[in-house]
């Protein structure tokens, strides 16, 4: 956990909503280390400013900026 950083009280199902770089920390100035595509379903974690920590399918964590993903039903 970062300083600052919030953890939600259980994991929340998300969608990406635009294809997005999914980063080794909360900012632009962080390494990419995947490229999530639109439609991508991902857990989010914890947020920190605008940003979510969240985790894919195959177990990749990372930092997505919160405009790209929307809470998902399913």
């Amino acid at each position: 956990m970062r300083p600052g950083e919030i953890p939600f009280a259980t994991p929340v199902k998300l969608r990406v909503s635009a294809r997005a770089n999914v980063r080794n920390g909360p900012g632009m100035d962080f390494t990419v280390l995947f490229t999530a595509e639109s439609g991508l379903a991902l857990s989010g974690l914890s947020y920190l400013g605008e940003w979510i920590r969240v985790t894919n399918q195959a177990g990749n964590e990372g930092w997505i900026f919160g405009s790209l993903v929307a809470r998902s039903q399913n």
